[in-house]
């Protein structure tokens, strides 16, 4: 069974938290959304592209910025996973 690469599963993951934290009527912004979290615009915009790899500790900033773990922006199942921890807080 062949796994998914990674860099596609954080860009799309990335592209979900953005679309989840715009506001409704506004269109999603990459660069509005890094520097709401202080990121680094450019680092986000390649990762979102899938055209960039990160280090562990860029990840784990990423992954803090988002109020998640970094193993958790790695999931296929993001979706799935932050209604369980959201449950369960």
């Amino acid at each position: 069974m062949a796994h998914p690469d990674l860099r596609v599963i954080l860009a799309a993951n990335l592209k979900r938290l953005i679309e989840r934290d715009t506001p409704a009527g506004e269109r999603p912004s990459i660069r509005g959304w890094a520097l709401s979290r202080e990121l680094d615009v450019r680092l986000i915009d390649r990762l979102t592209k899938g055209q960039h790899a990160v280090t562990l500790d860029k990840l784990q900033e990423v992954a803090d910025a988002c109020g998640l773990q970094p193993w958790q922006l790695l999931l296929e199942d993001l979706e799935i996973m932050e209604r369980v921890i959201c449950e369960s807080a």
